[in-house]
């Protein structure tokens, strides 16, 4: 297997381990850093990685980012469709 395949893989399963994360807490939001910690033991993605994940399920909406209401941090949650799409597999 080429380096571009083994990278494409591991942007995979960073995409699939996201949803599964928020789908798996459903209704709550979490910080990127919180996600990463979260996902340590799934395989150690890093957070450019994560971040991407984020931004590539939010344009499928799996997932959403809410404003903190008193500061600039980003929480993320997952959406009904989301949800939906992990429980498909997908």
């Amino acid at each position: 297997m080429g380096k571009a395949e083994q990278e494409q893989l591991r942007r995979e399963d960073c995409r699939r381990a996201v949803l599964r994360y928020l789908s798996q807490r459903e209704g709550l939001s979490f910080s990127l850093g919180a996600i990463v910690a979260g996902l340590r033991m799934e395989g150690q993605f890093d957070e450019d990685e994560v971040k991407a994940a984020l931004h590539f399920r939010e344009g499928l909406n799996h997932v959403r980012k809410d404003p903190d209401a008193v500061g600039s941090t980003p929480y993320w949650q997952a959406t009904a469709p989301g949800v939906l799409a992990h429980e498909r597999g997908q």
